[in-house]
């Protein structure tokens, strides 16, 4: 169908209705007494406002009245899902950036009561109506043949509709049960409108201008009279479903449909037009923004709403051009030319096409924000008092041919801020010189009384040696690093203070440091875990107040609530993973304390990087397929939340791969490389947000140098394929049933 100015007209004199009206809500209009001429003019120019949501209602049923049920028709509903989805999230993030928002959890629930965006009810009752469309239009069409068959359908619904607000004024007269399906009304009179929109341009512009006045006066009159000397009474004659509303909704339509639209606006109408739905629901955060500045800089109420005519426009201007940037952004996976339409005209596909491009976008920018946030929670944080009597604490090492690396471990040790420790070495049947150097270094302290050397008779496992150290501890608290660790001198203060914070507190991991950086992967895995690996936990922490994992290369144990869930597994790929959710089934909190920081070495080729980054995924399905049950009847939502993001990373995995596959085979069919600047600009910026963040957060302690900080670009590509890889290899090694139960062959870390 052609464009019709007229309609974009129509669209954007309601979206400027829309933001006019929030300035009503906002401003204390309606907490002010109505009882003087200011108050008059605002009642009238409301009456005119408040046909906004109709006048959007009339252009849908103008638009809207041809279409038939069908699955491209369906798939029509996904961008504005996805627009109600991306805009909500934005909004929460925005107002969560400046102390606004609510908690994660309240943020996504609220997604699908719809309360995340404040106006979001306009989106719930449009999906509806939306999908009712079809129905709505077989009985429009029906007997379209028959003299005044129109014209009893939008009377009937008319008199259901609108009328009880007029004639049941003194008492009920009519039904008025139907008074809720205002919108269907409006939506066939803009059939109405569409099927005999010539008759409607016949009426004298004169005429119509004459009853818009009159019916303007009286109704403004009447709302006076009602709320005179009392603050404004918004009643049922003046609200969506009032006699006043549809009356002046059919005249603003008819005096618009007559306005004759320079060629300079047409441009114009078209782009806000097209962006109503997003400038409606970024206004939550424009008006937010906009109306507590002129609250605050204009405190008295009057001289507020006596500055309507400048803050309006500003308020507008603001939603109109955030709106219409964010629109053409979410709708960039959906501009497709019409042959690739008829390809992918699915629902399932088009889902799919947009799954695949703004998961990462979306879960890289709710790991920036807890990034950002966490600063100021984790600002407050310190370490245990050190004038208070120190508690012991016991740290256990199980080591398995580290004889490059344990003796540095242990000389690391003594040189802790922490004056009361006990150490447990479980050598597990090294077939190198580890058990010798451990004797070594020992005797060259003499005997040092508080390490304490554990010989395996075989090797089982590091689940099996950290069972064997946990029956010997005698403290109340067990501090699990890795053979290659070097822990900060207040490291154990840190994490201390954090499990002594609360009784409940079962675990407490704190971040590791990449030590090693002479090759590529060192240097990749360095900003991993600067940044992104910081970041989730971070995000999880504060938002969720539950993290996916501790960092089995630094976390200190409440031994009793480790004794109460049976130890380490040793039938799991990997422990700390497994411990962590075992944890969180028996009510223990695990929490993550980045001050408390523990250097590593990591894999520097890449077959031992693979090969660590599949027994991590591994780990992780095993734990997803142990927990899934318990998590969906009687976990809490961040259990649930966790494993569910783990779930959409795999998904993710696998359509990632299927969407790549068609993308290149369409690439040498059609001779054509085709990539979305927009998309890339968004995830590469975001990208950068995440790692400036984590270099802000890291206050130097990873010591980054110049190199290290230039490789980044690499780094953006290699993190999404390595997970990739090693997501897809762990579900095969699962289906397979090749985990090793735990066991481990020889280190995979770098030196």
């Amino acid at each position: 169908m052609k464009r019709n100015s007229s309609i974009d007209l129509m669209k954007s004199c309601a979206i400027f209705f829309v933001i006019s009206v929030h300035f009503l809500l906002n401003s204390g209009f309606y907490d002010m007494t109505i009882h003087s001429t200011l108050a008059i003019f605002w009642i009238g120019i409301r009456t005119i406002l408040i046909t906004c949501v109709p006048l959007f209602l009339v252009a849908t049923g103008f638009l809207m009245n041809r279409k038939e049920l069908s699955a491209q028709y369906v798939l029509g509903i996904v961008p504005v899902i996805i627009s109600y989805i991306g805009i909500s999230l934005l909004v929460w993030g925005v107002l969560s950036l400046v102390g606004k928002g609510s908690d994660f959890s309240t943020a996504i629930n609220g997604i699908f009561d719809y309360s995340t965006d404040s106006y979001s009810w306009y989106v719930e009752m449009y999906l509806g109506l939306y999908l009712f469309n079809p129905l709505l239009n077989i009985i429009w069409n029906y007997k379209k043949e028959i003299k005044n068959y129109h014209l009893y359908i939008v009377f009937i619904a008319s008199l259901l509709t609108f009328l009880p607000s007029l004639l049941n004024s003194f008492g009920k007269v009519i039904p008025d049960y139907w008074q809720i399906c205002y919108p269907v009304s409006y939506y066939f009179i803009g059939a109405y409108l569409y099927t005999y929109q010539n008759e409607i341009k016949k009426i004298s512009i004169g005429k119509l201008v004459t009853a818009f006045l009159s019916a303007l006066t009286i109704f403004t009159l009447t709302d006076t009279f009602a709320s005179w000397n009392q603050e404004f009474q918004w009643l049922d004659h003046n609200d969506y479903f009032g006699y006043q509303t549809a009356i002046m909704t059919v005249l603003v339509i008819a005096i618009l449909w007559r306005t004759p639209i320079p060629k300079w606006s047409v441009r114009l109408l078209k782009a806000l037009s097209t962006a109503t739905l997003t400038i409606y629901l970024i206004s939550d955060l424009t008006d937010q923004f906009v109306y507590g500045f002129f609250k605050h800089e204009i405190p008295n109420l009057s001289q507020r709403v006596i500055a309507g005519p400048i803050i309006i426009p500003v308020a507008f201007t603001s939603a109109a051009l955030l709106g219409i940037f964010v629109g053409k952004v979410l709708n960039i996976p959906f501009k497709r030319k019409k042959k690739e339409r008829k390809i992918k005209t699915m629902l399932i596909s088009t889902m799919v096409d947009v799954y695949v491009v703004y998961y990462p976008i979306i879960l890289s920018f709710i790991w920036a924000s807890g990034a950002f946030l966490s600063r100021w929670k984790e600002r407050d944080k310190k370490a245990i008092d050190e004038t208070k009597e120190f508690e012991k604490i016991s740290i256990v090492i199980s080591a398995y041919n580290e004889e490059e690396t344990i003796e540095e471990v242990l000389l690391s040790l003594r040189n802790l801020n922490y004056p009361s420790l006990e150490i447990f070495i479980v050598d597990d049947k090294s077939s190198d010189r580890t058990l010798e150097k451990l004797y070594e270094v020992k005797k060259s302290f003499d005997d040092w009384e508080t390490l304490t050397i554990l010989e395996q008779k075989e090797n089982k496992g590091k689940a099996t040696a950290l069972n064997v150290a946990l029956q010997q501890v005698n403290s109340k608290y067990m501090l699990v690093i890795d053979a290659d660790s070097y822990l900060s001198k207040d490291a154990l203060s840190y994490l201390l203070a954090e499990l002594t914070s609360s009784s409940d507190i079962g675990a407490v991991t704190g971040r590791p440091i990449v030590r090693n950086r002479t090759t590529l992967l060192g240097k990749l895995q360095t900003l991993e875990y600067l940044s992104v690996i910081d970041a989730i936990k971070r995000a999880q922490s504060l938002f969720l107040g539950a993290i996916m994992t501790v960092s089995g290369v630094i976390v200190m144990y409440r031994v009793e609530a480790l004794k109460e869930i049976g130890g380490f597994n040793t039938e799991v790929m990997t422990e700390d993973i497994d411990v962590t959710w075992r944890l969180h089934r028996n009510q223990w909190k695990v929490k993550y304390v980045p001050k408390a920081l523990s250097y590593i070495l990591v894999p520097e080729n890449l077959k031992s990087l693979l090969k660590q980054r599949r027994r991590w995924a591994v780990g992780g399905v095993e734990v997803l397929i142990s927990n899934l049950s318990w998590v969906f009847k009687r976990g809490e939502f961040k259990h649930r939340f966790l494993l569910i993001e783990m779930i959409c990373s795999h998904i993710w995995s696998w359509f990632f791969l299927i969407e790549s596959y068609q993308y290149f085979l369409q690439m040498l069919l059609n001779q054509e490389f085709k990539v979305s600047g927009q998309i890339i600009v968004i995830f590469v910026l975001i990208s950068f947000f995440v790692f400036f963040l984590g270099l802000n957060n890291d206050k130097g302690e990873s010591r980054l140098s110049l190199t290290d900080k230039l490789i980044f670009p690499a780094y953006l590509v290699a993190y999404w394929f390595l997970n990739l890889i090693s997501a897809l290899s762990a579900e095969l090694v699962v289906l397979t049933n090749r985990t090793n139960k735990g066991k481990w062959e020889s280190p995979d870390r770098g030196v």
